[in-house]
């Protein structure tokens, strides 16, 4: 994980450092940085000895990042020799941040069958949701655009959703250097935050090179619900400022927060696995304003709270001791 600083009055002062290193499960890249792309090329197609390229030295474009209130989450993915026979998987990662310090929160290789499956990208919705779009091919299969995903709650490291086909696929390709899928991508609608939206190639016909681009759009949920709440997205809401007041605490605590406006506030608290445990819900006028949150009878320990009035939203951590 790399941090960028910039300091846009003196771009000299600008900062590049390294934060963590995470240490991901064991893959094999089947790619060897002292040859050429042909060390790459293991993806079969039917009725040909033409290959296509892995292209297994690289994240595949683009990581996502969306915030959830107290805590932060980014899926990436690349593809992977899921067995050592050069038989591509996908590996795919969700990372989470809390403060500054970043984990892999759940991994996994997406390979369910014989076929290849490579080019992959992946994208999450408001709901922690995620889609996974990519490539799949073999000596029975032409390169096709498939997708599959998995739900909030759903075991980590799974891809549970059944495998869907975008685009068949009714030709190979005959070009050497077998590049294949430099335009996969798969993102959220800006508006909605649940739609997701995937763009990637395909060749109708056999062709030393000609590539046809599909468009799908689709949803894995028509609402978003968590905990039984439904939740509002957060990615367009501004910051709100906090004061926790004791923090560490052993009984009760008190948040203090200044309103711009009279507004429905709405204080959310979350246990370490992210499971809502108590909801506060006032109307308050403008001005500084406080709530007490009341944990007697919970176990010390950390907890995040999420606090939400109008446009504005602010989150952070409060610790219970003994």
């Amino acid at each position: 994980i790399w941090k960028c600083e910039v300091n846009w009055e003196n771009i000299d002062n600008s900062s590049l450092s390294e934060m963590q290193m995470l240490l991901t499960e064991p893959f094999d890249s089947n790619y060897d940085l002292d040859s050429n792309y042909d060390s790459m090329q293991y993806i079969t197609q039917p009725y040909t000895i033409r290959k296509l390229q892995s292209l297994g030295d690289k994240l595949m474009y683009s990581m996502k990042y969306r915030h959830f209130g107290y805590y932060g989450a980014m899926v990436t993915n690349h593809t992977v020799d899921f067995d050592g026979n050069d038989h591509a998987g996908i590996r795919w990662y969700e990372l989470r941040v809390i403060d500054t310090t970043w984990t892999i929160y759940q991994q996994g290789t997406y390979a369910p069958d014989t076929n290849h499956r490579w080019m992959g990208s992946i994208a999450i919705d408001r709901c922690n949701n995620i889609a996974l779009g990519y490539s799949v091919s073999s000596d029975n299969i032409y390169p096709s655009i498939r997708l599959t995903g998995r739900y909030r709650d759903d075991p980590l490291g799974m891809m549970s959703i059944i495998e869907q086909e975008i685009a068949t696929g009714a030709g190979y390709q005959l070009w050497e250097e077998g590049r294949w899928g430099d335009y996969s991508m798969m993102t959220t609608d800006p508006i909605d935050e649940m739609t997701f939206w995937y763009t990637q190639e395909y060749t109708p016909t056999n062709s030393y090179i000609s590539w046809y681009t599909r468009i799908a759009a689709f949803r894995l949920q028509d609402t978003c619900i968590m905990n039984n709440v439904e939740e509002p997205p957060v990615s367009y809401l501004t910051g709100l400022e906090v004061m926790i007041i004791p923090n560490p605490f052993t009984t009760s605590t008190i948040l203090f927060y200044t309103l711009e406006k009279a507004s429905t506030v709405t204080i959310s608290i979350f246990n370490p696995q992210g499971q809502l445990i108590d909801k506060i819900e006032q109307e308050q006028p403008k001005g500084e304003q406080h709530v007490q949150w009341n944990a007697e009878g919970l176990p010390a320990g950390m907890y995040y709270f999420r606090i939400q009035a109008g446009n504005k939203i602010g989150g952070g951590k409060i610790i219970k001791v003994d």
